[in-house]
């Protein structure tokens, strides 16, 4: 109780497959051992609102959608539509998180004081091209990971590869501080 262990990548290992595996799991709603990192970020451009609560459940965590206009041409997410399928795991936060210039200091704020674990939801497919990484993570929270296809990016590494051109470091599980 109150120890840190680190998970062996040997559970896990499949060539070429260890992060895959555990985003499998992740996708699957299952719960494994996490990291202890408390901001998770996700695109949905081509994700269903199901699969989002299902990353959600297995982080047992709120999906933050930082959207400031919390509509879609993909069915399914709009805000409404979000609460409706999301209930209390679903929180709207655009108007301090919100990208083109509405993410607020009160907004970061609001990231560093949460207690629970969160899922920042956007739209964009790639952290890179999403203020997820440029304005909110990046700048202000290193240890973020970025869910993108089958990779997990902590913000560090991404923000590292994109001011050096260089490509990022994708974390395996096992490199991950586990609870």
């Amino acid at each position: 109780m109150g120890s840190t262990l680190h998970k062996t990548i040997a559970l896990h290992h499949v060539p070429g497959g260890i992060i895959f595996l555990w985003i499998s799991d992740l996708r699957q709603g299952n719960s494994m051992a996490l990291p202890r990192t408390k901001i998770w970020t996700i695109g949905y451009q081509s994700m269903t609102p199901a699969a989002i609560l299902r990353y959600a459940t297995a982080l047992d965590a709120v999906v933050v959608d930082c959207r400031f206009n919390p509509i879609s041409r993909i069915p399914g997410f709009g805000r409404r539509q979000l609460v409706g399928s999301m209930g209390d795991r679903y929180c709207w936060s655009g108007d301090m998180l919100g990208g083109r210039g509405h993410t607020t200091e009160v907004g970061i704020g609001y990231l560093r004081n949460v207690k629970s674990r969160v899922l920042l939801m956007c739209m964009e497919h790639s952290p890179v091209d999403c203020h997820r990484h440029t304005t909110i993570c990046g700048p202000h929270f290193p240890n973020a990971i970025h869910i993108f296809e089958d990779e997990l990016i902590t913000a560090k590494s991404l923000s590292h590869a994109l001011r050096y051109d260089t490509d990022y470091d994708v974390e395996a599980p096992s490199s991950l501080i586990f609870e």
